[in-house]
């Protein structure tokens, strides 16, 4: 008692209205990314970043956080990032401006892992994230809610500010919805975006070290309900994952036995409960438009995540080994994983399929389940080179002093 004291002092002494910052910002960055700032090619979220960094590199206060990943990898990474990055433009006729823009991007959002993340008060922050993925979810069944009986497109952007991607504000959302299927985005620009926001606080409401109360589950079904209303074919992916370990795994640490035993009764009837979630019309919807027409359309959710990988191997082999240059990318949406094999070349993914190795056998806990769910976006989602890795990589690759196990006080 008298260690877990001393643990919570020194904590919380530790902490300043920077780490505070820090904290909010990464929580929000979604939000921030959503708006232009202004200045050319530069988000609201980018702006504050670059406020965080030099607050992060000039802050001499203790740093709050203990690194508990392993970053070799990353590192030897980033070097072969730089060294293939100009070796494919000296092999090109033509230098790739946006090449170097989107390395230099890169790059900045790892640097605030580094010197902002370290910062942040991991409590505040997973404490945002739940209480934000919770207030998300409440407007996406308003949203849902309001289509489905009225008619009505109800926006979660403000339509008065100018957005980072403009095509969102443009965009006619009514004949989309008609010729396709309703799919409610809440506060964010598009479904799988929720989805990954969210599903964070899912991993951090099941599968914590402590044992989860009746209110934290409660609040993770209805985290997941959010998620098959969003129609995220990622989200239903990483959505069934999660539940299924979490039903293997940690069923035992929740603290009610009623909840333990309904959840007994409901897994034997799994099949059929499935299958009439299957049948409802948008789930129905989400599941045929995520295989449509082949891996190699890109009419599928499916196809369109592998048009980098079938790119990659339509290049001249040494171009397959080095990249044509991290940025490079395809005239189609690439995933991650298109990403880093066109852009970046064998050599430098597998550097990086290493990384994720070694630290999903490093970490424990809910960092473990957040890295997990971050390789498994390195497939489906572009979150590997853009600023969501910050909240991936902050809240799977750091613990706080009293999360550490290992911390001799």
């Amino acid at each position: 008692m008298m260690k877990t004291m001393k643990s919570v002092f020194l904590y919380k002494k530790e902490n300043n209205r920077i780490n505070l910052l820090f904290s909010i910002v990464i929580a929000i960055l979604p939000f921030l990314a959503t708006y232009a700032s202004g200045v050319p090619g530069f988000s609201v979220a980018d702006a504050v970043l670059v406020l965080c960094l030099f607050l992060g590199i000039f802050n001499f206060s203790n740093v709050i956080n203990f690194l508990c990943a392993d970053f070799k990898f990353l590192f030897c990474g980033l070097g072969l990032i730089l060294v293939f990055l100009f070796l494919s433009l000296t092999l090109q006729e033509e230098l790739k401006i946006d090449c170097f823009i989107r390395t230099f991007r890169y790059f900045f959002y790892i640097s605030i892992v580094f010197f902002v993340s370290s910062k942040a008060d991991l409590f505040v922050l997973k404490q945002l994230i739940i209480a934000i993925s919770g207030f998300s979810t409440f407007f996406i069944f308003i949203q849902f809610f309001l289509y489905q009986s009225f008619g009505y497109i109800l926006h979660g952007f403000f339509t008065f500010l100018p957005l980072y991607v403009e095509k969102y504000a443009s965009d006619d959302y009514t004949t989309f919805y008609e010729n396709i299927f309703f799919r409610p985005t809440s506060f964010f620009l598009e479904p799988a975006h929720y989805s990954r926001y969210v599903l964070i606080a899912l991993a951090l409401l099941l599968f914590k070290k402590e044992k989860i109360s009746s209110k934290d589950f409660y609040l993770a079904v209805f985290i997941s309900a959010g998620i098959v209303l969003s129609t995220s074919s990622q989200g239903y992916a990483i959505l069934l994952l999660l539940w299924f370990f979490f039903c293997w795994m940690r069923k035992k640490n929740i603290e009610s036995s009623s909840i333990r035993g309904s959840i007994t009764i409901i897994l034997l009837f799994l099949p059929i409960l499935l299958y009439q979630i299957k049948n409802i019309h948008f789930v129905n919807n989400t599941v045929a438009r995520t295989f449509s027409e082949g891996s190699a359309s890109d009419s599928g959710a499916f196809g369109a995540r592998m048009n980098g990988v079938l790119q990659f191997f339509d290049l001249p082999f040494v171009y397959q080994m080095i990249g044509m240059g991290f940025g490079s990318v395809p005239s189609k949406w690439v995933s991650s994983l298109g990403y880093w094999l066109y852009g970046s070349g064998f050599i430098t993914f597998i550097v990086y399929v290493f990384f994720m190795i070694k630290n999903i056998i490093h970490l424990t806990h809910c960092n473990k389940w957040i890295f997990m769910m971050y390789c498994a976006l390195f497939i489906s989602d572009d979150s590997f080179y853009n600023y969501m890795l910050i909240p991936f990589l902050t809240l799977s690759c750091y613990t706080s002093h009293i999360d550490n196990p290992y911390v001799k006080l």
